[in-house]
């Protein structure tokens, strides 16, 4: 099960452009649940699941995976457990492979 529990992130904390993007977000998705996100620019689909992978950090909260903390893992752990294709070929994806080969190569 992958949970997030009282997320909180904010963006340009000391700027006059301060954001509130997630205030007490939690989301519990069981094993084997198919979940789609939607939403508009900027709504903040992108930070969740950079969130997950650890690519953003909240500024408080818990995220778990299989109830182990995965803002105590490092990254080398936590993306033996988490995959992800980039909409960008240039962010690590192989451009020539569909994005199920690309996924593959990263279960090896």
């Amino acid at each position: 099960m992958l949970k997030l529990n009282n997320i909180k992130k904010k963006f340009n904390v000391n700027s006059i452009a301060k954001t509130t993007l997630y205030e007490d977000l939690s989301v519990e998705i069981e094993d084997g649940e198919f979940v789609t996100i939607i939403g508009s620019n900027g709504s903040g689909k992108s930070t969740l699941l950079n969130l997950v992978t650890g690519q953003v950090t909240p500024d408080s909260g818990e995220i778990s995976f299989n109830e182990e903390d995965l803002l105590k893992v490092s990254d080398f752990k936590r993306f033996k457990k988490i995959s992800r294709v980039y909409q960008d070929p240039m962010s690590g994806t192989a451009p020539s492979l569909t994005v199920l080969e690309n996924l593959s190569l990263v279960s090896r």
